[in-house]
């Protein structure tokens, strides 16, 4: 767990992109952009006021957070988020993929049945290995089949 000082309160990283926020009342953190990924916040406790600089038109759009509510900023608007009282809240990034975004290396299709032996009983799931039941490709008793 990476833990930071700041400057509105504190930061911690649970995993990359998803941070655990604490806002001071009356506290903000810089106007600031992120080129490629997707904002989110989500407030846990508190009310946050999230302000966005749109691209799109020469206004700035306020959203009001509280208990249960979230919003997204898109990549390369400039934010800000402010606390109206003592808000605990996570903020997560993303990016969104094209559908171009896959290179395959084969192409997909149906697998040829394999046979399965008693000695593969070590690969079955364990719910199949301790019921007594075979593998639903097996004939009666454990014998492979069809």
């Amino acid at each position: 767990m990476n833990k930071q000082g700041k400057v509105w309160g504190w930061t911690v990283e649970v995993r990359p992109a998803l941070h655990y926020l604490y806002i001071k009342k009356g506290h903000h953190c810089s106007e600031h952009l992120h080129a490629h990924r997707f904002n989110w916040f989500f407030v846990s406790f508190g009310t946050l006021k999230v302000r966005v600089w749109k691209n799109d038109y020469d206004l700035v759009d306020e959203t009001t957070l509280e208990e249960g509510d979230y919003c997204v900023v898109k990549p390369g608007e400039y934010h800000q988020f402010l606390a109206l009282e003592d808000t605990y809240a996570m903020e997560g990034y993303y990016v969104e993929c094209k559908d171009s975004d896959i290179e395959r290396r084969s192409v997909g299709g149906e697998d040829v049945p394999r046979a399965y032996s008693v000695s593969s009983q070590a690969t079955r799931p364990a719910a199949l290995r301790s019921s007594g039941e075979g593998h639903p490709q097996d004939g009666p008793q454990g014998t492979v089949g069809p």
